[in-house]
């Protein structure tokens, strides 16, 4: 085949258009530093670049690929064999080539290549994955067995019957075919090649036939490309003949698909003589594809009606070619002047004595086998249409490329202006500050977010202070031998009776000054070592907000450090202000408890004297109904509004029984009045009841310690019930939470403003610390600005070449 030379100059053009682009790609692709590419386009561009190159050689080689398709009985291989005037490829009823067989002209030689281990199991592995087998892409041809494929197949017609019945006879027996044969297989990538009259051997023929009863060499086959000298007269051409639209399994048909779309033409042959209509496997085929560059399938169509001599009768001879012509024309999948009729064996038996066959005899004397037809048509599609196609795929592709160069402008502004470099400094500086500004922006209130989601809602300082609490480490019970000591050495009388009352307070003493700095240490240790810690975190999240990275060095870190003190050291971590809190709702409570023994005066007027305060301790340790007061002056754990109606209800029955004189009758009434009073009060107003602590100490028969085993259960009391009280109203009332986050909170408010607000008092010292960090952050940057000159101007370049 020549090329009509009409078509040169175009053909220059296109070239030269390609190799511009391509130059122009790779340029980009080099040159990823530029960041002109974002990884999509990157990837499309890397793509259609080697679309290019397929379609450059495709204008230099003036190839011409042809794909032959067809059913298995149309005469497939008879056909690719007179188109090109030898016989290379068996007959249909011998063939089982399971691989497309590639056909150019050349020196006569077949080169047979053999799949490699790997590659033949992944193929394996797809056809059991089409069928659902379990665990599909961990099986080998090599360890399934033939008994467990079948039984698998088997039990399929029952639990998935619509597959079964899409597989059954096809994909099915080829698996089995498979492992009947596996021994048999040559999978180890290598290569054969045949040459001169070793073609026609049939050493060389079972790599596309087989042998009897083993399809193993052409399974075990990758590609066969065969070079005929035969093919002169189609010199640029390059046939396929590919397996059948009937193969036996999907893997086949995606396969014909794939080579369909990749072909300039395509030929498909049908059984006209026998069976004129074409089939629905055919027509779905062409009809729903198109090829990588959208152009459809039906474009590139001819369609060759083979085995038209075997038709009954001579009338059948031109019905038949009709109604071929009428389908191809019904179904709209090609031309009636790229449809033809003929018998590609009458071609190589009688016309050209090619193949020898006695056997052979055409009762139409006058038949034209069609082949010298189609052989012109195709002749004249190469000089004219397959060009047009060639250059519609190309300007298509072009077109694309064109598409992301079109994007990339868009999103890459040429930087003509400001290419001194101190412009250039002063661009990376005014870039860097208004980057860093975001970035530390973001990055503050996320970590604020942070700590009030693990401080404030996690309730942690509260909660570590409480696990301390319940230690013994800082509250731990007195032993008796401690009463002793404290006996003997407060013992100032010449007589040896023991003072329980003088002894419980000496020992009370030391225990409150003790229990009360052990309390101070454990809040300050806590308090100090989750400040510690949320300062370094603070410190780290600026720095790596100032950087933009994980990497810091001394000198940015002393810069962060010292800017973060000068603006939040008003508000930062304080200890006082956790000790004033500790103080505040605290120190009744060890003074009450500690210092002060049970059923004395000293508790009872310190009690007294902090009664508000205690009122409002017990709405958190009991929710208002007087259990802290019972707890604090008699150790008892009872609440007082519960109390009430029990008092009342045995003045009621006292009343019943008689033994209540007239003024029983007031006091019943004036309990009644006062139960009804403390119903409408609130929780807090209800302690104010308790005006008598002697009333209250009498009704609990609480009375002085006067053992020695009393003062010390008693003082061990007050101790268990100071960490009660700590836990369930100290802590909860103190919120030590809410003051914490909210001086971190504060710190952040402060620094942002800073940053911000330029009316701030301390907006000037951040910005002297941003004039400092940035130059420090983009150090290499800045050195380096005369290769980003340079960067600059090779970008603009770029752009300017798209």
């Amino acid at each position: 085949m020549s090329i009509n030379h009409n078509y040169d100059e175009q053909k220059k053009l296109l070239i030269k258009e390609i190799e511009r682009l391509d130059a122009i790609i790779l340029n980009l692709i080099q040159h990823k530093d530029l960041e002109l590419l974002n990884a999509q386009n990157s990837t499309k561009l890397k793509e259609y670049y080697e679309n290019n190159k397929i379609l450059k050689h495709k204008l230099e080689s003036n190839e011409f690929e042809i794909a032959i398709v067809g059913l298995e009985k149309a005469g497939k291989s008879t056909f690719a064999n007179a188109l090109i005037d030898n016989y290379v490829l068996p007959s249909a009823p011998e063939r089982c080539t399971f691989t497309a067989t590639k056909l150019i002209s050349g020196v006569d030689e077949a080169i047979v290549e053999f799949y490699t281990e790997h590659e033949f199991d992944e193929i394996f592995q797809e056809m059991l994955q089409e069928l659902q087998y379990p665990n599909a892409e961990e099986v080998s041809y090599k360890t399934l067995t033939l008994t467990d494929f079948k039984n698998f197949f088997n039990t399929l017609e029952e639990t998935n019957n619509a597959l079964y019945k899409s597989h059954v006879g096809k994909t099915d027996q080829e698996i089995i075919d498979i492992l009947k044969t596996t021994s048999n297989l040559r999978l180890d990538g290598s290569k054969i090649i045949f040459s001169g009259d070793e073609l026609s051997k049939d050493d060389f023929q079972s790599y596309i036939k087989g042998e009897i009863n083993d399809t193993s060499k052409p399974r075990s086959v990758k590609s066969i490309e065969i070079k005929s000298s035969k093919l002169d007269s189609m010199e640029n051409a390059i046939l396929y003949d590919v397996p059948g639209f009937d193969s036996p399994t999907k893997l086949h048909l995606r396969q014909t698909e794939d080579r369909l779309k990749k072909a300039d033409a395509i030929i498909l042959v049908t059984n006209v003589g026998t069976n004129p209509s074409i089939q629905g496997t055919s027509l779905s085929i062409i009809t729903k594809n198109t090829d990588g560059d959208g152009i459809p399938l039906k474009d590139k169509l001819f369609v060759f009606g083979n085995q038209i001599d075997r038709v009954n009768k001579f009338d059948d001879i031109d019905r038949n070619f009709q109604t071929l012509k009428g389908d191809v024309l019904k179904y709209q999948i090609g031309t009636e002047e790229r449809t033809f009729a003929g018998s590609a064996l009458k071609y190589l038996v009688l016309e050209k004595s090619i193949v020898r066959d006695e056997g052979y005899d055409c009762r139409y004397s006058d038949l034209n086998s069609g082949i010298e037809d189609i052989r012109k048509k195709l002749e004249e599609y190469y000089q004219t249409d397959r060009f047009k196609i060639l250059k519609q795929k190309i300007e298509k592709n072009n077109q694309l490329i064109q598409d992301i160069f079109d994007d990339i402008k868009k999103n890459n502004i040429s930087d003509q202006y400001n290419m001194s470099e101190d412009g250039q400094k002063g661009q990376i500086i005014a870039v860097e500050n208004q980057q860093m500004k975001q970035r530390i922006s973001t990055d503050l209130k996320y970590f604020v977010d942070k700590i009030k989601k693990q401080i404030y809602d996690e309730q942690w300082l509260s909660h570590r202070i409480e696990e301390e609490i319940q230690k013994n480490d800082y509250f731990s019970d007195i032993s008796e031998g401690l009463f002793e000591h404290t006996r003997v050495m407060t013992n100032d009388s010449a007589r040896t009776n023991t003072e329980f009352e003088k002894i419980n307070q000496e020992m009370r003493k030391k225990l409150h000054l003790k229990y009360l700095e052990n309390y101070v240490f454990l809040i300050r240790n806590i308090t100090d070592e989750k400040c510690k810690e949320v300062e370094i975190s603070l410190i780290q999240t600026f720095i790596s907000a100032v950087t933009g990275t994980n990497l810091s060095t001394d000198v940015i870190k002393k810069e962060c450090e010292s800017i973060i003190y000068k603006i939040t050291a008003e508000v930062a971590h304080d200890p006082s202000r956790f000790m004033y809190l500790i103080e505040r709702f605290s120190r009744d409570i060890f003074d009450i408890l500690l210092s002060s023994p049970v059923a004395s005066d000293d508790r009872s007027k310190r009690f007294i004297h902090a009664n508000n305060d205690m009122r409002h301790l017990d709405h958190y340790y009991s929710k208002g109904k007087g259990d802290l007061i019972t707890l604090l002056l008699t150790q008892q754990e009872v609440s007082l509004i519960d109390q009430i109606p029990k008092i009342a209800n045995e003045i009621g029955k006292l009343l019943a029984k008689g033994t209540l004189t007239i003024q029983a009758n007031a006091v019943l009434n004036s309990v009644n009045t006062m139960i009804a009073l403390l119903k409408s009060l609130s929780p807090e107003a209800t302690l104010g009841t308790i005006s008598n602590v002697h009333e209250l100490l009498v009704e609990y028969n609480v009375t002085p310690s006067n053992t020695k085993e009393t003062v010390v259960d008693e003082i061990n009391k007050d101790i268990n019930n100071l960490k009660k009280v700590l836990i369930k109203a100290v802590i909860p009332a103190a919120n030590l939470e809410f003051s914490y986050v909210n001086s971190v909170d504060k710190q952040i408010k402060l620094l942002l403003s800073a940053m911000l607000e330029q009316d701030n008092r301390y907006s000037v010292a951040f910005n002297e610390f941003l004039s400092k960090i940035i130059p420090i952050v983009k150090h290499d940057e800045l050195q380096n600005v005369s290769n980003t000159i340079e960067k600059i101007k090779l970008k603009n370049a770029i752009i300017e070449s798209l």
